[in-house]
């Protein structure tokens, strides 16, 4: 949940700052406009809403600015199989990664990054 709500609140951040006119990169690293949003995915270990309600910081800088996903789903409660179905977008069973446990092969060992 608090990862897609940061994913929401970053793509916000950026989305306001071309609505504000931001100018585009010049130079020898220009790109060409991009309709598609630019989108930044923050992860975080072991965070629950009540974290936030102790980090202003992070309330102010991103969350103020942000949106708030209120019916969201995760696939797989365990770290390493969920951050897998993330950068995957494909389930556990697909991918692999079925548990954080590399004794019982999961964990980082067990995922295949060339898919991402």
């Amino acid at each position: 949940m608090i990862v897609l709500v940061c994913l929401g609140l970053v793509a916000a951040a950026l989305a306001s700052g071309a609505a504000r006119g931001v100018p585009p990169m010049s130079g020898r690293h220009a790109v060409a406009h991009d309709p598609r949003p630019n989108v930044l995915l923050l992860v975080t270990d072991d965070q629950t809403l009540h974290d936030l309600a102790v980090m202003p910081n992070v309330q102010g800088m991103i969350g103020g600015q942000g949106a708030t996903f209120a019916n969201s789903f995760a696939n797989n409660p365990l770290c390493c199989p969920a951050r897998a179905s993330v950068l995957t977008g494909q389930y556990s069973h697909n991918h692999g990664v079925l548990t954080n446990a590399t004794a019982a092969g999961g964990g980082f060992p067990a995922f295949d990054d060339s898919s991402t």
